[in-house]
């Protein structure tokens, strides 16, 4: 009687663990499914198609241009990092009064170290599927530059797509665009070693994973 007891209770811890381990088990899967889910939700909830990237100094005569062009772009889904370096005019004053209209933008202080540290700092706070660098001088031409960009880039799975440049001369209130001889003359996918062109990155949108992945910054001049 006494070994068939002990045997009664052997098997009754045995069934009582299983049913704890199962449990603990069980639970745990849930815990992680439901962190996955989370994580899933986090990373769609703070994905945005372009981050556009601005460093900034001193630029207040051309700043309002250049954040309106990009407000007011027909692509909707962006984020538009200010990255202040130091300024001493009233650029600050100027984001902030934009930031209060737009919630998209993002404001980074920072103390005067250049614009490649900038951009950089950008670069690596940015949660963009593609990357957009701005000069605080420089403007969108029209409103669906970066909708055209993004929609081509997605369409044919290049890793960095872009448009021409124009000049613009400010004469009072209005912009006098001039055209350039650095554009595309038709809308196809070229390689780069077809097409050298180290200069005015203003043009292109890049795959923000692509330059992270391969670790590419602004030189620090």
């Amino acid at each position: 009687m006494l070994k068939i007891k002990k045997s009664s209770l052997n098997i009754t811890k045995k069934i009582k663990y299983l049913f704890i381990f199962i449990f603990l088990f069980f639970d745990l899967s849930l815990f992680k499914n439901k962190l996955l889910i989370f994580k899933k939700i986090n990373k769609l909830i703070n994905t945005v198609d372009v981050s556009v990237i601005i460093p900034i100094y001193n630029s207040g005569k051309f700043l309002p241009i250049c954040l309106k062009s990009i407000i007011n772009q027909s692509l909707k889904n962006i984020e538009i990092l200010c990255i202040d370096d130091g300024s001493t005019d009233n650029s600050f004053e100027i984001l902030k009064q934009f930031k209060k209209k737009d919630n998209r933008i993002v404001i980074i202080h920072q103390k005067n170290q250049g614009s490649g540290i900038a951009r950089n700092k950008g670069i690596l706070i940015s949660k963009g599927k593609f990357l957009a660098f701005m000069d605080s001088d420089d403007c969108y031409p029209n409103n669906s530059i970066l909708e055209f960009m993004f929609n081509n880039a997605i369409k044919n799975e290049v890793l960095i797509c872009g448009g021409g440049l124009m000049n613009f001369i400010q004469n009072n209130n209005s912009i006098i665009l001039k055209k350039t001889n650095i554009y595309f003359t038709e809308n196809k996918i070229v390689y780069y070693f077809d097409y050298q062109f180290d200069y005015f990155y203003q043009r292109f949108i890049y795959n923000r994973n692509f330059i992270k992945k391969k670790n590419y910054i602004f030189l620090i001049i």
